[in-house]
């Protein structure tokens, strides 16, 4: 090997190599951890450092190129030089005072080329473990500090830099331009990343719970189909053609509701859609009164039958176009699965739309005594995050998970308990062959155990 300097320069250059990365990363991960909204607030107050910090978060790409710059002319030196200085010393050293007798041994090539891949290794480790790691880490727990220590620094860096970057940069736009891409286009972002990002923003301050929701919501609306958000069939309330004007007319005014399907002799043979106003304007004539409300002219609107597969997305906008509020979801056969409401829509983009004639009822509610009562539609999800228990994914409310598990359909006011997850379901309730309520109670561990053995 030939002679390839001071081993205690090369030592000492390497130790500012990796202080310099340690910066460069440590501030790099303090820049995605810092709260961006607390930078904004300060920056608004005049603050100079976080005049400095908000303008480079909005413009980040001038650091990342001085960063990516000063990592690869690093790594360089320290592979071409640190490294070879380091492997020299110690190679001399064996050779000529510890173990002169190895190059017996051991040829000296091999035994050089041995030195050099583990000196190699070493730099790597301390500079990954020291220069990336480490520094990363700390600036994650205290964001604040490394961001607003370092900001002049690397601003001053960047800016020192930038006619370097600027000129690599054009550089490999040109060599992507040749190849007939576009350097500008990066690649498309995933709604799975989408929605990790929303998260990040509401957890570092920047998005509101309700904020964050409707941004998730409105990226999983195109994913949802009508018979996941339609009001099913046993709940719908609908009237009968053969009922008068004024059997509809007390029959509405009832209700909280401003539109209901009208069938002939069941439910499976929807044949309009009522409308609370033209009830209003018809019953004005006092002799439509006793008609039913078939023969009243101009009162039942023409009806809009969907598959249940279809997606809410082009749904929403056929029902803007036709300008209907109310379609009827029916299967393959063609009997009806249930009704989509434009308010059902806009309920997965907003939540729950109530207005003053809406009971607020919570479908979970816990008692003093620590149980539980739940009503039978109450969605699974909601019940596995409060009791930490998973059901099967082909059933969605606890109605049909219950209903399942008994094995066949229950008699109008039979009462009876289903065990799972370590829960005991009292169904207290059934009506029209649905669980209407139920007391969920948790089985004492004594209990569990003494059975378990």
């Amino acid at each position: 090997m030939e002679d390839g300097g001071s081993p205690s320069i090369g030592i000492l250059v390497f130790l500012v190599f990796v202080l310099i990365d340690a910066l460069f990363y440590g501030f790099g991960a303090a820049l995605q951890a810092i709260n961006n909204k607390q930078v904004e607030e300060r920056a608004q107050t005049g603050d100079k450092k976080a005049m400095k910090l908000k303008a480079m978060m909005d413009n980040p790409i001038p650091f990342i190129n001085a960063n990516q710059l000063s990592v690869t002319l690093m790594a360089i030196i320290i592979g071409f030089y640190e490294v070879r200085i380091c492997s020299i010393t110690i190679y001399r050293w064996m050779v000529s005072d510890a173990w002169p007798e190895l190059t017996y041994r051991i040829p000296p090539v091999v035994l050089e080329r041995g030195v050099l891949v583990i000196i190699t290794a070493v730099f790597v480790y301390l500079l990954l473990s020291f220069g990336v790691l480490a520094p990363k880490k700390i600036a994650e727990r205290r964001p604040e500090s490394f961001a607003y220590g370092l900001v002049g620094l690397m601003n001053a860096v960047t800016t020192m830099l930038y006619p370097l970057t600027y000129l690599i940069t054009k550089t490999s736009n040109f060599c992507v331009r040749i190849l007939g891409m576009d350097p500008h286009s990066g690649p498309g972002v995933t709604e799975d990343e989408i929605i990790s990002m929303v998260h990040e923003g509401h957890e570092q301050g920047v998005l509101e719970a309700s904020e964050a929701e409707m941004i998730t919501n409105i990226v999983e609306f195109g994913e949802k189909e009508a018979k996941d958000i339609m009001t099913h069939r046993k709940n719908i309330v609908a009237m009968e053609n053969s009922q008068t004007l004024e059997e509809a007319y007390r029959f509405v005014v009832e209700q909280n509701k401003s539109r209901f399907p009208v069938y002939e002799e069941d439910i499976d043979n929807i044949t309009g859609i009522l409308h609370l106003k033209d009830v209003m304007v018809c019953y004005q004539k006092e002799e439509q009164r006793g008609l039913p409300i078939s023969q009243v002219e101009g009162l039942v609107r023409p009806v809009v039958f969907i598959p249940e597969t279809r997606n809410i997305d082009l749904l929403f906008k056929s029902m803007q176009s036709m300008k209907m509020h109310m379609v009827i979801v029916v299967d393959e056969y063609g009997q009806t699965e249930g009704l989509v409401a434009m308010e059902d829509i806009l309920e997965e983009i907003v939540g729950s739309i109530l207005d003053e004639y809406d009971e607020d009822e919570e479908q979970i509610e816990e008692q003093a005594d620590g149980t539980y009562r739940m009503e039978g539609m109450t969605e699974l999800e909601d019940i596995e995050e409060l009791l930490g228990i998973e059901f099967a994914e082909e059933y969605e409310t606890l109605n049909g998970f219950l209903i399942s598990l008994l094995d066949r359909i229950p008699k109008d006011g039979e009462a009876f308990t289903v065990e799972y997850g370590g829960y005991l379901f009292h169904v207290l309730s059934v009506e029209n062959k649905m669980i209407q309520e139920v007391s969920v109670e948790k089985i004492p561990e004594t209990e569990t155990t003494g059975e378990d053995e």
